[in-house]
C-alpha cells in the first residue's frame, strides 16, 4: 500500500522524538501557518560551542566543554597524553569541519514550504542542485537532518577520519519580526589508524549558534 506524502512527514515528524516539534498534537492534522516566511534569508553565526567526550585505556568516561568565537584547535595539553594522536587528527581536519558547518547553514538561504503541512526546504540561491528537506512544526519550530551539507564521513588528513555521528539544523521562526535563532550540530567520531581496539575513543561535538533574517522574496 503506498503512503501519501503527508502521512510520510507526519511519520518523518513523530519519528524523531528529539525534535520537540509541537506537531504531534491532533495527530498531525494541524498544519503550521507559514505566512510571510517563504522567502530569502540571511544567516549571521554567533558563538561556537565545542563538547569533548572521551575515554582512556583506564576506563571511564570523561566531557569537557569549551566556547570559541570562532572554530580552532584543541590543545593536547588539556587531554591526557594517551589522546595525543586523536587531538592531532582533529585538528588536521578542522578546515573540513569548519567547510561543513558553513555548507548547512549558507550566509544567505531560500526558505520554501511545499504543500505537505509539516515540510520545509532549504535550497542554495546560488546552487539550485544543493536542497534539504525537513520539517516544521506548529510552534515553528523547524529541524533538518545535516542541513545543505548532508552526511558522511569527513576528512583523511593525519592517519585516520571522522566519523559523522550526528548532523542537523534546528531553530525556530519569530513571525512578526522575520526572524529565526537556532543551532548548527555536528558530532563527529575521531578515529586513529592502531587505536581501533585501544580502548581509547574521542568524540567532538561542534555547536554553532545562528540567527537569521528574512531579506527578500524567493527568487
Amino acid at each position: 500500500m503506498r503512503m501519501n506524502r503527508r502521512r510520510l512527514m507526519c511519520v518523518l515528524a513523530l519519528s524523531v522524538p528529539a525534535m520537540g516539534m509541537g506537531m504531534m498534537e491532533g495527530g498531525c492534522q494541524n498544519c503550521a501557518d507559514v505566512t510571510g516566511l517563504a522567502g530569502l534569508w540571511t544567516i549571521q553565526r554567533g558563538e561556537i560551542e565545542v563538547r569533548v567526550t572521551f575515554t582512556t585505556a583506564s576506563g571511564g568516561e570523561q566531557e569537557t566543554t569549551m566556547n570559541q568565537a570562532a572554530l580552532g584547535p584543541l590543545d593536547a595539553n588539556d587531554f591526557p597524553a594517551e589522546l595525543a594522536d586523536f587531538v592531532a587528527q582533529w585538528n588536521a581536519n578542522l578546515d573540513e569541519v569548519e567547510m561543513a558547518l558553513e555548507q548547512a547553514l549558507p550566509d544567505q538561504v531560500v526558505v520554501t514550504f511545499p504543500n505537505e503541512c509539516v515540510a520545509m526546504r532549504l535550497t542554495d540561491p546560488n546552487d539550485a542542485t544543493s536542497v534539504a528537506n525537513g520539517i516544521i512544526g506548529q510552534m515553528l519550530n523547524y529541524a533538518f537532518v545535516g542541513g545543505l551539507a548532508g552526511g558522511g564521513q569527513q576528512g583523511m588528513n593525519g592517519g585516520g577520519t571522522l566519523a559523522l555521528v550526528v548532523a542537523s539544523v534546528e531553530g525556530s521562526f519569530d513571525q512578526s519580526a522575520l526572524t529565526t535563532t537556532g543551532q548548527i550540530v555536528r558530532r563527529l567520531a575521531v578515529l586513529v589508524s592502531g587505536n581501533n581496539n585501544s580502548g581509547l575513543s574521542f568524540v567532538v561535538a561542534v555547536a554553532v549558534n545562528y540567527t537569521g533574517e528574512r531579506t527578500g522574496d524567493v527568487p
